[in-house]
């Protein structure tokens, strides 16, 4: 891990620590999270570069957990949620609030599952996020095989 990432991450830790609704006590991230998404120590780390983005940009503990069980319910898991978590970073610096960015998250991964579905297709955790990113920028991005 690089320096940076050390620093970001400490400071990221004693904020969440002095916040009143803390996403770390005890217990592993993922179980802080969400009781209904476990996260293995790979998926831990693929969120660790957008979470720090996403504390230092103001963002919600009510959100985030949102966002993460909305990503394990639909399959997009690792890298895939890392990359969730940094459209709701883009939403944010864009202007919206950690709770409109991440609604849209949401819908945009509930149109992709429905789309999915409808087709018979099971898309992988690269092709949900590659679909979310194409919905919510509204450019075409079929999840087609």
């Amino acid at each position: 891990m690089k320096l940076t990432q050390k620093v970001l991450t400490a400071a990221l830790l004693a904020a969440i620590a002095a916040s009143p609704l803390p996403l770390w006590g005890a217990e592993p991230i993922g179980d802080q999270l969400s009781g209904a998404v476990v996260l293995t120590e790979v998926e831990k780390a693929a969120l660790e570069p957008p979470l720090a983005q996403y504390s230092g940009l103001g963002g919600g503990s009510e959100p985030l957990r949102e966002l993460i069980e909305e990503c394990g319910r639909y399959g997009c898991r690792g890298e895939c949620m890392g990359q969730m978590l940094a459209l709701a970073n883009e939403g944010m610096k864009a202007g919206k609030k950690d709770s409109e960015a991440v609604e849209s998250i949401r819908k945009a991964l509930k149109s992709v599952a429905d789309y999915s579905k409808g087709r018979g297709v099971e898309p992988t955790p690269e092709e949900i996020a590659r679909a979310v990113r194409a919905n919510i920028s509204k450019t075409p991005a079929p999840v087609t095989r």
